[in-house]
Parts: C-alpha cells; structure tokens; sequence
C-alpha cells in the first residue's frame, strides 16, 4: 500500500523539520542571551562613568571655596551629559540591531529548510500516491505553499 511505503520517508521528513526548528530556536536563544550580556555590560559601564563623574564632581563641590566656584561645578555637571546620553542610545541601538538582524537571518534560513523539506515531501507523496487522490495532493500543495 502506498501509504506504508512512504510513510517511514515522510516521518524522516518531519523529524528533520522539528530538528531545524530546534536548531533555529536555540541559535535564535543564544543570539538573544549575547545580546543581554552586552546590554549589560553596557548599563554597568553608564552606570559606572555615572559614579565616577557624580564622585569626583561631589569631590570639587565640597573643594569649592565660594558660590562662583560651586556655580562652576555646578555648570560642568550638566555639560557631558547630552554626549554621554546619545553615545548611549547609539550603542543600544546598535545592539538591539545586531540582534534583530541574527534573528532575521536565522529566521531566513530556517524557513529555507523548512519550504525545501516541505517541497521534498510533497514530491515523495506525488510519486508514490495513486493517480486517483492526485486531487487531494493539489489541494495539500495548495495549502502549504507559503
């Protein structure tokens, strides 16, 4: 019966779908994890530039001798900030791109694998279906063809 004969192919098939879906997903995990750590090494370096400025400007504050020279201090607080600021975003931008586009190529790459597995299966299926369900086949075809 044609059934039998390709039903262990067809298993085979499908196995090989979930592995690549597999695959994806943990390189897909491994690329979002990356991603984590550099946003984390980036907030601890912000976060330590930020400490480091408030101490030694907390340092000059308590130097200073009168209300010009705190001014002063003062004024010099809020002038890196803007540079400090932007740098910032450009690098978590950057992150959050290298990100999207490792997933989007993992993404690419698994629905490659997966339309080729699709097409081999279906061209199993054809030549071992008997001509009377060929109709059944078309409209198989028709439905997974994305």
């Amino acid at each position: 019966m044609w059934i039998a004969e390709s039903a262990s192919d067809d298993l085979k098939g499908l196995t090989e779908m979930q592995r690549v879906g597999a695959r994806s997903w943990l390189q897909c995990s491994q690329a979002m994890v990356g991603a984590v750590q550099r946003l984390a090494e980036l907030n601890l370096a912000a976060t330590r530039a930020v400490l480091d400025e408030s101490k030694s400007l907390a340092e000059d504050l308590l130097q200073a001798r009168d209300l010009s020279a705190m001014v002063h201090v003062g004024s010099r607080a809020s002038q890196p900030a803007v540079p400090r600021l932007t740098s910032y975003a450009r690098h978590w931008y950057g992150i959050a791109g290298d990100a999207t586009a490792a997933v989007a190529e993992l993404v690419d790459r698994q629905m490659s694998a997966v339309r080729r597995l699709r097409d081999e299966l279906l061209g199993r299926m054809q030549d071992t279906m008997p001509a009377a369900v060929a109709p059944t086949l078309v409209v198989l075809k028709e439905a997974l063809l994305w």
